[in-house]
């Protein structure tokens, strides 16, 4: 699958959640769960794409370079989230369930369909 279709596909998911993001705030009324939730969004999208990057670059390696690049950007980008939620949770102050379910339910529910979908 090419990088540009991907690329639209998460854009296509991301607005697809923040439209959902948004309605409930607008029904539910309160801002700093849809602030939250937005984060997660955001969070579960660059995540996505840095993901789909690393695996196209490795695709043309040999096999232990693209192990390594893997498992090593898996590591990498599991460090560099749970860092971004102990700042946007314990500095920042946003409310941890709204961000969390976002973060988890657009990344391992609706990026993942789109990958096996783009296989």
């Amino acid at each position: 699958m090419n990088s540009i279709r991907y690329f639209l596909l998460c854009t296509a998911v991301l607005f697809f959640c923040a439209g959902i993001t948004a309605l409930l705030v607008y029904k539910l009324g309160d801002i700093d769960d849809g602030i939250a939730a937005g984060a997660g969004l955001a969070i579960s999208y660059v995540n996505a794409l840095i993901g789909y990057a690393i695996i196209s670059w490795g695709i043309t390696r040999n096999h232990s370079q693209f192990m390594a690049s893997v498992f090593g950007s898996m590591i990498l980008r599991f460090l560099l989230i749970f860092a971004l939620l102990f700042a946007l949770i314990w500095a920042l102050k946003l409310r941890e369930i709204p961000l969390l379910a976002t973060l988890v339910g657009t990344y391992f529910d609706l990026f993942t369909d789109v990958e096996r979908k783009a296989k």
